[in-house]
C-alpha cells in the first residue's frame, strides 16, 4: 500500500512553537508527531511514503531520510521554488500536490492513503482500503463525529443513506446540527480522481477538489469507520495531546519507549558519559517523563504530568509540574513551573482550564519574574 503525507504548512496556530521547527516534528512526549504517523503505516502494511516538504522542510528530510529505519521507503516532492536567496517553501496546495506526485512518479496508479502529518490516528487502513474498493468511489474521506460547536475548525459533510456524500462545505460559521460529520484530513484517492485534478497551483483538497466533486454529482464516499483521531492544530491542543500520551491514553501507542532522537546514537551518548546521570535524590510522579542526557539537581520535585526533553539542565529545589519542557533548555535553582510549555525561546503558560494565557520571549525583561532564582546572578539561559 502507498500513503502520500502532506507536511508544506507553516502551522500558524501552533506558534510559537513552529517558529523555528515546522510542525510534524513537534514532539510528542519527545517523539515527532510524524513518526507517530510513520509508525503506524508501516505497522499498516503501507510500504511506500510520499511527503510534500515546505516549510522548514529541510528538517523533516533529515530526520526521516528513506525512511528505512521505519520499514518504509521514503520519497520527497518539496513546495519549493529557487530564488536569488535561495529556495524558500511556497505553498502549492493539498490537491496540486497530488496532481504533481502523479505527473512525475505515477504515485496513485492505485489507491492511495492521503492523510495530514499533523494528527495522530489509530485508523484500521486495511478496513477502510476495502470500504473504497467495494464502493467505486472516486474517493472516500474518513469522517468522525464532532460537536457543532467546532465544525468551523474543519470541513463538513451530509451524507445519505448509502454513505455517499450530497454535501461538503468547508469550515462553515453556521451549522444546525446538534452533531455534525467532519472532515478528518484523512482520503483514500482512486486513480481516476487524481487524473481529473488540474495543473495549477493552489488547490485544496478540503476547499477545492471535494465541493466542486460534489457538485458534479462524482461519487464521493464518506466513511464513518470509528478511529481515534487527534488533531495537533492549536497549541491547546499540543498541550493536551501530549498529556493524553503520557498516561498511555493515545491510540493505544507505548509511547513511553525509548525513541530516537534528533541527534545521532554516537552524539547521545557522548553527552550522558560527560555529564552525571539524574540525581537520585529527584522526586517524581508517576506521570513524566525525562529524555535522555538530563542533569537534574537534588531537591527538585516533578509532579503530575510532566515531560522533559533530551538535554536538559535543571536546577536544585525546582517544583514542575503540568508542563512540557523542550530540548536543550535550561532552568535556575528554585524555579516554580506549573502549567506551561518551555522552549528554548518561549515560555507559554496556560489557565487551569487548559486555555491558552500568554507567550513570553526569554531572556527578556519580561521573562524575569517567571524565573525567580535563589541566586541572583543565575537567569534563564539557552544550551547553545
Amino acid at each position: 500500500m502507498r500513503a502520500f503525507i502532506l507536511i508544506a504548512g507553516e502551522g500558524t496556530r501552533l506558534r510559537p512553537l513552529t517558529t523555528e521547527m515546522p510542525k510534524p516534528l513537534l514532539p510528542i512526549v519527545n517523539k515527532p508527531v510524524l513518526q507517530y504517523i510513520i509508525e503506524h503505516l508501516a505497522s499498516s502494511g503501507v510500504t511506500e511514503i510520499m511527503m510534500n516538504p515546505g516549510y522548514k522542510g529541510e528538517m523533516i528530510e533529515q530526520c526521516f531520510g528513506d525512511g528505512q529505519q521505519f520499514g518504509v521507503s521514503i520519497t520527497y516532492l518539496p513546495e519549493m521554488i529557487e530564488s536569488q536567496e535561495g529556495y524558500r517553501a511556497i505553498p502549492k496546495g493539498s490537491g496540486t500536490s497530488l496532481a504533481l506526485a502523479q505527473q512525475f512518479y505515477q504515485f496513485f496508479d492505485q489507491p492511495v492513503l492521503v492523510l495530514c502529518g499533523d494528527a495522530i490516528i489509530d485508523l484500521d487502513i486495511q478496513k477502510a482500503m476495502d470500504t473504497h474498493s467495494k464502493s467505486s468511489a472516486l474517493v472516500s474521506v474518513l469522517l468522525k463525529e464532532i460537536d457543532a460547536s467546532l465544525a468551523h475548525k474543519y470541513g463538513v459533510a451530509k451524507i445519505d443513506e448509502t454513505g455517499c456524500i450530497k454535501e461538503f462545505v468547508e469550515k462553515p460559521k453556521i451549522v444546525d446540527e446538534v452533531r455534525c460529520l467532519a472532515n478528518t484530513g484523512v482520503y483514500i484517492f482512486s486513480p481516476k480522481s487524481v487524473s481529473k485534478i488540474p495543473l495549477e497551483n493552489g488547490l485544496d483538497i478540503g476547499g477545492d477538489l471535494l465541493p466542486k466533486w460534489v457538485q458534479q454529482n462524482e461519487r464521493v464516499m464518506g466513511i464513518n469507520q470509528p478511529y481515534q483521531w487527534l488533531d495537533i492544530g492549536t497549541v491547546e491542543d499540543y498541550k493536551k495531546i501530549n498529556h493524553l500520551t503520557l498516561k498511555n491514553q493515545l491510540c493505544g501507542q507505548q509511547p513511553l519507549a525509548e525513541s530516537p532522537s534528533f541527534m545521532s546514537h554516537s552524539s547521545r551518548a557522548k553527552i550522558a558519559h560527560n555529564y552525571p546521570p539524574t540525581n537520585s535524590r529527584l522526586k517524581r510522579r508517576k506521570n513524566s517523563q525525562i529524555g535522555n542526557g538530563c542533569i537534574i539537581g537534588s531537591g527538585t520535585k516533578l509532579g503530575e504530568s510532566v515531560i522533559i526533553g533530551n538535554n536538559c539542565v535543571i536546577g536544585e529545589c525546582c517544583t514542575i509540574e503540568n508542563s512540557i519542557i523542550g530540548p536543550y533548555c535550561q532552568i535556575p535553582a528554585s524555579t516554580n513551573l506549573t502549567n506551561s510549555i518551555l522552549t528554548k525561546d518561549y515560555l507559554i503558560t496556560f489557565n487551569r482550564d487548559g486555555k491558552w494565557k500568554k507567550s513570553i520571549r526569554l531572556n527578556s525583561a519580561s521573562s524575569r519574574k517567571y524565573f525567580q532564582s535563589t541566586d541572583e546572578s543565575h537567569e534563564l539561559l539557552s544550551i547553545a
